[in-house]
């Protein structure tokens, strides 16, 4: 069902075997395994409490265990979780039904210690003062809220409502030292909204819909909808890395899995999941995506393909001639030549990238550089198959400038243009042509995992 990073483990919850397992996400292995009261539809861990809290289907209640040990602890009862409806079981009579309602998500604000539950059928968020496990509110949303995320930078809690069909915003208010919730804002982002995912180093959060074939983008600081990005299919889970701005997208009746870069709002590729994926997560440190499958026990685990490698640097023009290297790293992105154009002032690579990533290059200042009128530093122009796209600059000294940029997928050539190159071949000094190309092959240092 649905799953949880925290700090180096993922945290799976399991509808059908009553337990929620713990993979060590360095190792990708189930380290620990706790058994819980029924079937656990959603699950947080709060590391600074050592805790772990499930959602048990439709129990009227919060579990809470000992994270280290998998001790059961107590059970946290939810606001009038049992509600009543009327059922006419046929022509002749009609009933009045009680049932139990529980939590279908969860997640936790870590400056404050705030868990929020959605009550899917009950209509409401509950909020549960982590230290003392006690309910301290009772917040009414739009009907059967599926999906909720906190903005750790701001400390709004977003709720996906999906009969509502309305996104909510809740803001905390903090007064003589208690925390109260108001709502700011309601949007209307599409039919039946299913994810929320937020990229908090930008400020954006990210929706799903099982009614409609976009996901909508929102500004988490002005609660505005700013973007809808097509993609062509109702839409369910949703995850995004932080540090790469990188979206996942799950499909509600494809097998496979959208990627979609941040900086352009455009799918950059897509993951064949070889079944339905039920829910997903990324670890933005190893950039690994997980997704859980329908109806199975198994969790798909997705690395990126990586590669260092120092790449010879050849000219272009005859005569040809090595005249350095430079270190690149790519995710997702492999490089296997590298040229400078002297005429045009520009480093032409051959890639390939099947899916799109990430590639970071070392440039030396020697070989191309880029300056403006007062001898400042400044960005190169950076092409993938002739089309202009975004980068980073990450570090730069007296000798080496490292920029990174998002590659689209199926890009055969990276073009890095700057404003000076090396001198002609003329003023050259220790120049090495073309026979020395070989052994600077030979010594290249390369490494794919």
């Amino acid at each position: 069902m649905k799953m949880t990073i925290e700090e180096g483990h993922l945290y799976v919850s399991s509808l059908g075997e009553r337990e929620v397992s713990v993979i060590d996400i360095r190792t990708d292995e189930v380290v620990k395994t706790i058994t819980t009261s029924a079937g656990a539809v959603a699950v947080e861990a709060v590391l600074e409490s050592d805790v772990l809290y499930v959602a048990t289907f439709e129990s009227g209640g919060i579990d809470v265990y000992e994270l280290s040990t998998g001790k059961y602890v107590k059970t946290i009862d939810l606001p009038d979780s049992e509600i009543t409806v009327w059922h006419s079981p046929g022509d002749d009579r009609q009933e009045y039904l009680t049932l139990v309602t529980g939590g279908v998500a969860l997640d936790h604000m870590h400056g404050t210690g705030i868990l929020y539950v959605a009550n899917y059928n009950a209509n409401y968020i509950a909020a549960i003062d982590t230290k003392t496990n006690e309910v301290l509110e009772k917040i009414p949303v739009s009907r059967h809220p599926y999906a909720l995320k906190v903005d750790q930078f701001t400390g709004k809690v977003l709720v996906a409502s999906l009969a509502g069909n309305e996104i909510t915003f809740l803001s905390p208010i903090e007064e003589g030292g208690k925390i109260t919730h108001t709502i700011s804002s309601t949007l209307k982002t599409g039919t039946a909204p299913w994810g929320i995912a937020i990229d908090e180093m930008e400020h954006l959060a990210y929706i799903t819909h099982r009614g409609e074939h976009h996901v909508a983008v929102l500004n988490t600081i002005d609660e505005k909808m700013i973007d809808s990005i097509y993609v062509g299919d109702d839409t369910q889970a949703i995850s995004v890395d932080s540090e790469e701005h990188q979206i996942y997208v799950t499909y509600l009746q494809q097998n496979k899995i959208a990627k979609i870069d941040g900086r352009t709002n455009q799918i950059v590729g897509t993951i064949e999941s070889g079944a339905l994926a039920w829910d997903v997560v990324v670890d933005s440190a190893s950039h690994k995506v997980y997704a859980t499958v329908r109806g199975s026990d198994t969790v798909l685990v997705m690395g990126p393909r990586s590669m260092a490698a120092s790449i010879p640097i050849v000219t272009m023009q005859t005569p040809i001639a090595y005249v350095g290297e430079m270190f690149v790293h790519g995710q997702d992105v492999e490089v296997f030549e590298a040229t400078v154009d002297i005429e045009s002032k520009a480093l032409v690579l051959r890639t390939e990238a099947d899916d799109g990533g990430k590639l970071s290059m070392s440039i030396p200042r020697t070989i191309l550089d880029s300056k403006d009128s007062q001898n400042a530093d400044k960005a190169f122009v950076v092409y993938a198959d002739q089309k202009i796209v975004g980068q980073d600059s990450l570090s730069a000294d007296e000798s080496v400038r490292v920029i990174s940029v998002q590659i689209p997928k199926g890009t055969e050539s990276v073009t890095i243009s700057g404003t000076t190159v090396i001198p002609e071949f003329g003023s050259i000094v220790a120049i090495i042509l073309i026979g020395g190309i070989t052994s600077a092959i030979i010594m290249t240092r390369r490494q794919v995992v």
